[in-house]
C-alpha cells in the first residue's frame, strides 16, 4: 500500500460515497493512470499523467498545475474533490503540487527515509519554501508491527515527532491521541494482487475475483477502513459526504 494506490481506492470510496471527486496524475511514472486503465470503469475523472511532464521547465510546473485544475473544474459536473498524486522526492512537480494545493495529506511508513522525507518538508515550510495547508497524515502498513521483521523500522512516534507541525502547536502527541492522524492503513497482501488482476479497488472484490473464504471479511475489513479514512478527510478538507 503506497501513494498512489491510496489516491485510487480514496477517489473510488469518495465516488461510492456520492462525493463528486476527480483524481490528477502529477507523477510522470504514471501510476495512477496505469492503475484506472483496469476492467471496471472508474465513475469520476482522471487527469493522466503525461511524460512531457519531465520536460517542463521548473519554473513552469506551476503553470501546468493550475491549468490542469482549472480544466478539471470547467467540467460539466466539477468536481468537489480533487485528489493530487505526485512522486517521491521535492523537485518541481512536488513543489508545484505544494503550492497550488488547498491541503496536503503525508502517507508515510515508519521507516527512515519516510521520517526524513517529513522532517525536509518541515524545513521548507519553516523557511518559507512552501507554505501548505497541513491536513493530517496517515501511518501506512502499520500491521508490519506487530511481526518480527520490523527490526528496519522505527516506531510509530517518531512519525508523529516528525509530521510539520505549526510552531505553536506544541509537544506532538502519541499517534493513537492525535487529531492529525487520520488513519491507520494496513499492507493488505491477500487482496492487493487480486485487485490488481481483477482492474478494480480492493473493496469492489467479489467472488467472482476470487475473494472467497476469509477473504471476504478482508474486503469488508478494507471498505471500512477506506470508508473511515475518507470521512475524515472529509471532515478535514471540508467537503460534505452525502448522508453524513
Amino acid at each position: 500500500m503506497g501513494t498512489t494506490s491510496i489516491v485510487y481506492h480514496l477517489a473510488w470510496m469518495f465516488a461510492d460515497l456520492g462525493v463528486r471527486v476527480a483524481a490528477l496524475d502529477f507523477d510522470p511514472q504514471a501510476d495512477l493512470t496505469a492503475m484506472l486503465k483496469g476492467e471496471e470503469p472508474a465513475p469520476f475523472r482522471l487527469a493522466p499523467a503525461a511524460l512531457e511532464m519531465v520536460l517542463v521547465e521548473d519554473g513552469k510546473t506551476n503553470d501546468r498545475f493550475t491549468a490542469t485544475l482549472a480544466e478539471l473544474s470547467q467540467a460539466p459536473s466539477p468536481p468537489e474533490l480533487v485528489l493530487v498524486d505526485v512522486g517521491p522526492g521535492f523537485g518541481g512537480l512536488e513543489r508545484a503540487a505544494l503550492h497550488g494545493s488547498d491541503h496536503v495529506i503525508i502517507p508515510a511508513t515508519p521507516e527512515s527515509r519516510a521520517i526524513q522525507g517529513m522532517e525536509v518538508l518541515g524545513v521548507a515550510i519553516r523557511e518559507g519554501k512552501v507554505s501548505p495547508q497541513m491536513a493530517g497524515y496517515i501511518v501506512l502498513q502499520h500491521g508490519w508491527l506487530n511481526s518480527a521483521a520490523v527490526n528496519a523500522l522505527l516506531p510509530l512516534q517518531e512519525i508523529a515527532a516528525a509530521y510539520p507541525r505549526l510552531p505553536d502547536s506544541g509537544t506532538s502527541p502519541g499517534i493513537a491521541e492525535d487529531p492529525d492522524c487520520l488513519g491507520r492503513l494496513r499492507h493488505y497482501r491477500s487482496l492487493a494482487p487480486m485487485a490488481a488482476a481483477a482492474g478494480k479497488p480492493m473493496f469492489h472484490l467479489t467472488p467472482v475475483d476470487g475473494a472467497i473464504g476469509t477473504h471476504v471479511d478482508a474486503v469488508l475489513s478494507v471498505r471500512a477502513d477506506f470508508a473511515r479514512l475518507a470521512r475524515r478527510i472529509a471532515a478535514k478538507v471540508g467537503v460534505e459526504v452525502p448522508g453524513d
